[in-house]
């Protein structure tokens, strides 16, 4: 840090700007602790001050915006370049769970990063952020089509419903709703008389 309390960044541009936030009294808001909720009910705290390296001279027009203008043209552009790279991969994230065979028309999984991203676009919502959570087996995605229209699902490992959404976060139609409600109960009915048997 400098005499003023500002932390060193590789640009100059940026460097002049945290000078303004702290001459002007903005520099509260550098520090103010952030919110993100994460796939799966997780949330991550955070602040401008330790993303300060994801700031490039491109977010910083004037030299005198405010912090959350700067922050939101950073968060914009990288939330593009990252889009842009994952409607590339195709590489299956998880093994397809055998009641994914039973699926019945109008259902499927999504199980790609291209796959998730692309619903989200389309259905303007964040499930294209749950790539590493369904890398990691923290739930499943579903995607449903009906004639009343489409909507999107997360379910937990145990095959709970966690959301369920429909174009712009809204509710689901009613149609889709009890859709998937028919199949899991039919789904988890064959995994409890499975399970009495003692067949795997």
């Amino acid at each position: 840090a400098n005499r003023l309390g500002v932390p060193r960044h590789r640009s100059v541009k940026v460097m002049r700007w945290l000078a303004y936030c702290r001459q002007s009294g903005k520099w509260a808001a550098l520090e103010r602790e952030r919110k993100t909720r994460l796939p799966g009910g997780g949330v991550q705290t955070w602040s401008v001050l330790r993303v300060l390296d994801e700031i490039q001279d491109d977010d910083i027009h004037t030299g005198r915006e405010g912090v959350n203008t700067v922050i939101q043209r950073a968060i914009k552009r990288h939330q593009e370049a990252w889009v842009e790279r994952v409607l590339r991969d195709h590489r299956e994230l998880a093994p397809l769970p055998s009641w994914a065979h039973e699926l019945p028309p109008g259902m499927r999984i999504l199980r790609t990063p291209a796959e998730l991203v692309r619903e989200g676009q389309e259905m303007n919502h964040c499930v294209g952020k749950f790539v590493s959570a369904v890398e990691l087996g923290r739930c499943h995605i579903l995607a449903i089509s009906t004639e009343q229209g489409r909507s999107t699902v997360e379910l937990t490992p145990d095959l709970r419903i966690y959301q369920h959404r429909g174009p712009e976060d809204d509710d689901p139609p009613q149609r889709n709703v009890t859709l998937l409600r028919a199949f899991l109960a039919r789904v988890i009915r064959k995994q409890q008389s499975l399970s009495k048997t003692g067949k795997n």
